[in-house]
């Protein structure tokens, strides 16, 4: 149950699309910061997070670096430079929200999947081998509701309405990247510059 070659991979084919995204400015002079984000997510997150059903449970550094290393070049800012510092010049939010909310969207797809379908009888063998002490994909799912507060939806096997329990999800998953970016920029003896001259 590793994916870090995948992750690594997908992470070297989004920094070769960051490249090109610069490249564009010796064409059309100079892009604005909300510009080139949304260049950035319109072409770049879309490979990043690639089969994030699958992989999406849980933090991925190398992910996230692709993110930190955009903004950076965009605000010319030292490779040096602390990556919460960055986020926060391009008010951004870490790339978590996005790909564990996918994981958990397909997820709840499985779980409400007819139990004729392939994967559903997947998932309900992987979900026995949990309880019988294998870790499985099924087991990071568990992992990943319990860390976020919504471990009574692995209880039940359900969520009830599917667009308001993803909507509650990814907010909780943001709000806990935003709180742990806080603290890194907080904490950090390379920000005290930074903090003593912002509202952070």
């Amino acid at each position: 149950m590793s994916w870090n070659k995948t992750n690594k991979t997908l992470s070297q084919q989004a920094s070769k699309v960051v490249v090109n995204i610069l490249k564009y400015q010796k064409q059309f002079v100079y892009f604005f910061a909300n510009e080139a984000l949304k260049l950035f997510d319109s072409i770049v997150v879309p490979i990043l997070c690639y089969s994030a059903d699958v992989w999406g449970y849980q933090y991925t550094e190398c992910i996230e670096r692709v993110q930190s290393n955009f903004c950076k070049r965009l605000c010319c800012l030292n490779k040096h430079v602390p990556n919460c510092t960055a986020l926060y010049e391009c008010g951004r939010q870490p790339l978590s929200g996005i790909y564990m909310t996918r994981c958990v969207k397909y997820w709840i797809k499985l779980t409400t999947m007819s139990s004729h379908r392939y994967p559903k009888q997947t998932y309900n063998v992987l979900r026995s081998l949990d309880e019988s002490g294998w870790i499985t994909w099924a087991t990071h799912i568990k992992q990943l509701l319990f860390q976020f507060g919504f471990g009574y939806a692995w209880l039940a096997n359900e969520v009830g309405d599917t667009i308001a329990f993803t909507k509650l999800f990814k907010i909780r998953v943001v709000d806990c990247a935003i709180q742990n970016l806080n603290e890194k920029v907080n904490k950090s003896s390379k920000t005290l510059y930074y903090r003593n001259g912002s509202c952070i």
